[in-house]
């Protein structure tokens, strides 16, 4: 990311400040009760439906019998018209519920955009990254968000992608030891993100460039 906005609007590197994620101000209130292969995997997405931000991919996801597709936001009404009973709709949550409820029900959470987000999605990392991570929920990201997914591959909380027929490959492939791994990861960073971390240390790197003169 740091190279893609240096560039196109021409920063000086030692003036730089890279605000790496996003923090996200809510802790889960309730514990994980959940044993993900005995229930099979209930990957989610979250943000709104419409169509020219989040994209059609919905359609193409193969039907498996171990995986199940819920997705939380607004304008999903079009995918009861896809009439699949594993892709579900629950409509809005506040961001407290929105956590509690991904905490005891999602296993994995989908980053991905349409296509002709493809420029805006190389170098964000957009909120529902801090929300999967609060609720403890590891990542799926699709190889064309690459810094999302270099996020993804340096704390160790999920997995990439390349195309979504991909999906029930990937979790039918995943081991519990492995999952619960990417797990705590997550567990461990949701302290930061809930704290403000990343903000505040943006916001110190900053003060010290001004007080240097740089």
């Amino acid at each position: 990311m740091r190279e893609i906005i240096r560039d196109r609007y021409n920063l000086a590197d030692e003036k730089f400040v890279e605000f790496e994620c996003s923090d996200y101000g809510i802790r889960p209130k309730r514990e994980r009760h959940r044993s993900t292969h005995k229930r099979g995997w209930s990957v989610f997405y979250i943000g709104q439906g419409d169509k020219g931000y989040a994209g059609e991919w919905m359609i193409r996801l193969r039907k498996v019998d171990y995986v199940r597709y819920e997705f939380l936001g607004l304008n999903w009404d079009w995918i009861g018209q896809l009439k699949r009973d594993d892709l579900i709709w629950h409509g809005l949550y506040t961001q407290q519920e929105l956590c509690d409820y991904m905490r005891a029900n999602a296993d994995l959470g989908i980053i991905a955009y349409a296509d002709v987000m493809s420029e805006y999605s190389k170098c964000i990392c957009p909120s529902k990254f801090g929300a999967y991570v609060t609720a403890g929920v590891p990542i799926l990201v699709k190889a064309d968000c690459p810094y999302v997914a270099s996020l993804v591959k340096k704390y160790g909380i999920g997995l990439p992608f390349h195309s979504f027929d991909q999906i029930p490959a990937i979790t039918k492939a995943l081991s519990e030891s492995h999952y619960e791994k990417m797990r705590k990861a997550c567990q461990r960073l949701s302290d930061r993100l809930s704290n403000g971390y990343y903000f505040k240390h943006a916001l110190a790197e900053s003060l010290q460039l001004l007080d240097s003169g740089s």
